[in-house]
C-alpha cells in the first residue's frame, strides 16, 4: 500500500516517488512490532496501514497491489501522538496508559490497533515490560496490532513469542539515509 496523501503530493510520478508498505501478517500472528531509526518511516507506515484499512472499509479506492487482501475490521483505534496534558496533570506516560486501557477494553479479532512508540514515556525496562504485557494480551485476543518502538527490551522480549513478530525499517548505511522499506522477521 502507498500512503494516499504522500501519493497525491507526488502527483503522476507517485509510483516511483512513494515507497509502498509491504506487510504480511501471515501465519506468524497478528502482532507486528516495528523498530528502526528516527525519521525512517515507522509512523508513516503505521498511518499508511490505518488509512488503507479505513478507505477500503468505506469503499474508497486504495493504492494497493493487485493481490492485496485486508481484514474485515469492526474497529480501528490508535495512539499516534503525545497526549500529555499539564492542565489535567497527565504526563506522557499517564496519557499512554489511558490510551492503552481504552483500546484494550474492547479489542477483539476484528480490531486493528495502531500503537506509536509503545513503551515510551518511562524507564526503558518498565516500558518494555508494560509493552510486552499489552502485546501478549492483544495477541491472546486475536487483535491485529501494528506497533512501533525504540525499546530494546521490548524488541528482545517478543522474539519467538507466538502470534508476534519483529520488523524493522531499513536504513541504507552506505548512503546514510532511510529506505522507508519494511523488513519482517
Amino acid at each position: 500500500a502507498r500512503h494516499p496523501l504522500l501519493s497525491l503530493h507526488c502527483g503522476p510520478d507517485f509510483r516511483r516517488a512513494v515507497v509502498p508498505l509491504d506487510l504480511d501478517y501471515g501465519k506468524d500472528g497478528r502482532v507486528v512490532l516495528v523498530s528502526g531509526p528516527n525519521a525512517g518511516g515507522k509512523t508513516a507506515a503505521l498511518k499508511t496501514l490505518g488509512l488503507t484499512c479505513v478507505m477500503a472499509l468505506a469503499g474508497l479506492p486504495c493504492l494497493v497491489g493487485a493481490l492485496t487482501s485486508l481484514p474485515f475490521l469492526g474497529r480501528l483505534d490508535s495512539d499516534l501522538s503525545d497526549e500529555q496534558d499539564l492542565e489535567h496533570h497527565l504526563s506522557t506516560y499517564a496519557a499512554k496508559l489511558t490510551a492503552l486501557r481504552r483500546m484494550m477494553a474492547s479489542a477483539d479479532s476484528r480490531t486493528l490497533l495502531l500503537l506509536d512508540e509503545l513503551g515510551s514515556g518511562t524507564d526503558p525496562r518498565e516500558g518494555g515490560a508494560l509493552g510486552l504485557a499489552v502485546l501478549e494480551s492483544l495477541a491472546a485476543a486475536g487483535t491485529h496490532v501494528f506497533a512501533t518502538t525504540h525499546q530494546p527490551e521490548l524488541k528482545r522480549l517478543i522474539e519467538g513469542r507466538p502470534g508476534m513478530q519483529n520488523a524493522g525499517m531499513v536504513f541504507d548505511e552506505v548512503a546514510g539515509k532511510p529506505t522507508y522499506r519494511l523488513i519482517q522477521g
